[in-house]
């Protein structure tokens, strides 16, 4: 299993570490945390990045887990209408 704990400000750098996380956790044929409770502030890039994490690791037979997502990250999915996609993912408190 591999975790990534999301920064307060989820921009391109975190967009970036989202993805490389994906990459690597489909490789080595594990799941992947993210870790989401302090997350105040979700870039676009960064939404689509993790959009594009829960679809890869579904197609490599492998979990995107969210961990206690903050109100602030639902909202950002809800507000660009990508709150179905999301949904899509594995949940965790």
């Amino acid at each position: 299993m591999s975790e990534l704990t999301l920064p307060a400000h989820v921009d391109l750098d975190a967009a970036q570490a989202i993805k490389d996380a994906t990459l690597a956790a489909a490789a080595e044929e594990t799941q992947l945390k993210l870790k989401a409770d302090q997350v105040a502030t979700l870039s676009a890039p960064a939404l689509q990045t993790t959009i594009a994490a829960q679809r890869h690791m579904a197609d490599a037979g492998q979990a995107l887990v969210i961990v206690a997502p903050s109100e602030p990250f639902l909202a950002a999915f809800e507000g660009l209408g990508f709150y179905a996609e999301l949904m899509k993912a594995t949940f965790e408190e």
